[in-house]
C-alpha cells in the first residue's frame, strides 16, 4: 500500500506537481473512496493506526481527510527507509524499532519490541474475533500463537543484524535446542527446571544459581549471546529477580 501510494506521488511530480500538491491530490482521493466504501474506509483507518504503530491512541478520531493526509505523508517518508528489512504491517510497524536497535539502544528495544508483539497480537485477535471485547492487558502464550510468522521473523532479523548476530529469538532458539539435546530425552523439557536452569546460565538470566534481577540485565553487547531480547518472556516485576514465562519462550521457540 504504502509503495502504491508512492508510486502516485511519484507519477503526479513527474507530471510538474510539486510533491506537496501530489501528496494533497492523492490524499483528497484517498479520502473521497474511503468516503464511498466502507470497505476502503475501514483500510484507510488500519492503515493510518500501522504507521503510527505501538505509538496509536485509543481515540485517533474518525475524519477521512485528516487520516489520508496522515496515510498519504506517511508513505511518502518512509520511501526514504534505507533497510531491507522494514515492513508496514496492521497494528503496528518496525521502524522505531529499527532505529533503537541501529542505535544501539537495547534496553529500549527489548521494551519496543514488547510493546509491537503485544499491539500485533491484539490486532490478529480483533481481526479473528471482532466482537471480542475481553482481551487481555499482559501477553500470554495465546497472544504470541496467533501472530503470523513473519511478523517474528522480521522481529528476529532486526536483533540479529544490528546485534551482529549475537541477539536474537533464533539465537535463544539454537541455545535451547543445544541444551535440550543434551539433556534427558525422557523428560517434558520446556517445563524441566533443570534445563531451563541450564539455558538460563548460558544467556546470563542466571547468575550464581539464581535468576538476575532486571536491574541486572546486561544491555550490551557485551552480554552473552542470547540474553537479548528477554521483556517479552518476563513474567515479573522489574524490582524481582526475572521469573521468565516458558511457556511463551515455548512458543517462540517452535514458531521462529
Amino acid at each position: 500500500m504504502a509503495t502504491e501510494i508512492r508510486e502516485l506521488i511519484t507519477q503526479l511530480k513527474n507530471q510538474g506537481y510539486s510533491e506537496d500538491n501530489a501528496e494533497t491530490i492523492v490524499a483528497s482521493g484517498l479520502a473521497e473512496q474511503a468516503r464511498k466504501h466502507s470497505k476502503v474506509r475501514k483500510k484507510l483507518f488500519k492503515w493510518r493506526k500501522s504507521f503510527r504503530g505501538a505509538r496509536a491512541k485509543a481515540n485517533d478520531g474518525n475524519d477521512e481527510t485528516q487520516a489520508a493526509r496522515e496515510v498519504v505523508k506517511s508513505a511518502a517518508t518512509y520511501s526514504y527507509t534505507s533497510s531491507t528489512y522494514f515492513t508496514e504491517v496492521v497494528g503496528g510497524n518496525f521502524q522505531k524499532l529499527e532505529e533503537l536497535l541501529h542505535a544501539r539502544k537495547w534496553k529500549e528495544a527489548d521494551l519496543e519490541t514488547r510493546q509491537i508483539i503485544y499491539v500485533l497480537s491484539q490486532q490478529e485477535l480483533l481481526d479473528s474475533c471482532p466482537d471480542e471485547t475481553d482481551l487481555l492487558d499482559y501477553l500470554s502464550a495465546e497472544y504470541i500463537a496467533v501472530l503470523p510468522k513473519k511478523y517474528l521473523n522480521t522481529i528476529d532479523r532486526l536483533w540479529v543484524k544490528f546485534s551482529n548476530g549475537r541477539f536474537g529469538f533464533s539465537v535463544q532458539k539454537r541455545i535451547w535446542k543445544n541444551v535440550v539435546s543434551k539433556s534427558d530425552p525422557d523428560y517434558n523439557l520446556f517445563f524441566e527446571d533443570e534445563v531451563q536452569e541450564k539455558f538460563g546460565d548460558i544467556v546470563g538470566w542466571r547468575k550464581e544459581s539464581n535468576w538476575v534481577y532486571f536491574s541486572d540485565l546486561n544491555y550490551s553487547l557485551s552480554a552473552p549471546p542470547g540474553h537479548l531480547p528477554i521483556m517479552v518472556t518476563l513474567d515479573s516485576e522489574k524490582w524481582e529477580r526475572c521469573s521468565i514465562n516458558f511457556s511463551i519462550f515455548e512458543v517462540f521457540v517452535a514458531r521462529i
